[in-house]
């Protein structure tokens, strides 16, 4: 008897005749766990049909495993003619789809989708004390076979008929996970201790606004621990700053001991030594103009630490660039640059005099 293989969107039937005695696969688990092929044989039916190890199957003879014992299932594969129904996957190392099985106790399955076949079929609502809630649906797992057949190939009509079915075999998807936000990892804390007089922060605004630092004093402990210009304060002695008043935030400010959260910036440290004479940065204006790097040198210092043209210098010596005014951007002494970039901040120092200028030329850094 020849044997016919059909394609079903991602599931994918192979046919054995009485001819096929052995049809070459192993598995790394049975019923009631997920079938999935742990190894095929060389020159077997399965390697015939291009079954692959990773490949989960669905169905034995249009009956879908997640009903079958395990003997079931062992006798079932004995049957001939046999069909079997997998799932076709380019990723070997992709988790098996999850059944839920309805009895024919169930009337109502107590869940809503967002859309039907041949849309995707994600789930919206999961009903409180319904069958959906009792085996663990949540909201937003994705549908992907019904009864052994694929949804990508049903209409919504036929969707909605197979839903009725009892024993009904949902295989479904969880949702994919959220990546973290790695603005958490930026959380920091530091606390004040009774010894620090004042803490050297001003701020850009006070609540309800948001509260980001504007100047560190030199030589205060808000330079000792790190602050920098455009760091965000989160709360106070773990009380929200968003919940303050203006008032309320002056007050807890005074307070010792003082724990403050506060969004850390997202740094990386360079440093230019003495030994650099040169950096190989030029601008596009001064301040009070957004000071964004117009050329970098060849071969310069600013070249070798991965400046760019376009990047825009954020702050000095902790101060905000937006709040200088020309004469604060040329004046000497040891300044320390944040860069903002595509990629990040970058920031590092290097040593007066600091800005020259040059008429008929951008204004460039010695």
């Amino acid at each position: 008897m020849p044997v016919k293989v059909t394609i079903r969107a991602e599931l994918q039937d192979a046919e054995a005749g009485p001819e096929v005695q052995k049809i070459g696969l192993s598995f790394k688990s049975l019923p009631p766990e997920p079938v999935v092929v742990q190894t095929v044989a060389p020159a077997t039916w399965g390697s015939d049909r291009g079954i692959q190890g990773g490949q989960q199957i669905v169905a034995i003879n249009g009956l879908d495993v997640a009903t079958m014992t395990q003997q079931e299932f062992r006798a079932a594969l004995k049957a001939r003619p046999l069909t079997l129904r997998f799932r076709i996957s380019d990723d070997p190392e992709e988790e098996p789809l999850q059944a839920a099985v309805a009895g024919s106790d169930v009337d109502k399955l107590g869940m809503s989708f967002q859309s039907l076949p041949p849309e995707p079929v994600i789930v919206n609502k999961v009903a409180a004390g319904g069958w959906a809630e009792s085996v663990g649906f949540l909201g937003g797992e994705e549908i992907l076979v019904v009864n052994g057949e694929s949804t990508v190939a049903m209409s919504s009509e036929d969707f909605k008929a197979a839903l009725r079915v009892r024993p009904l075999v949902l295989r479904f998807q969880q949702p994919a996970e959220e990546e973290e936000d790695d603005q958490d990892d930026l959380v920091q804390e530091v606390e004040v201790g009774p010894e620090v007089s004042k803490i050297g922060l001003s701020f850009h605004n006070l609540p309800p606004e948001p509260v980001v630092v504007n100047k560190v004093a030199a030589g205060t402990w808000a330079e000792s621990v790190g602050f920098i210009g455009g760091e965000e304060i989160l709360a106070l002695n773990d009380e929200d700053v968003a919940s303050m008043t203006s008032e309320r935030f002056k007050s807890v400010l005074k307070s010792r001991p003082l724990l403050i959260r506060f969004q850390a910036s997202e740094f990386e440290e360079v440093e230019a030594g003495e030994e650099v004479v040169k950096i190989g940065l030029s601008f596009k204006a001064l301040p009070p103009e957004p000071l964004v790097v117009s050329k970098v040198a060849p071969g310069s210092w600013a070249a070798t630490v991965g400046f760019q043209g376009g990047e825009e210098i954020a702050a000095i010596n902790g101060v905000a660039v937006a709040d200088m005014s020309n004469e604060d951007a040329l004046g000497r002494g040891f300044l320390v640059f944040l860069v903002e970039a595509s990629g990040g901040v970058v920031e590092f120092a290097l040593p007066g005099p600091a800005l020259t200028k040059k008429p008929g030329h951008s204004q460039a850094l010695p």
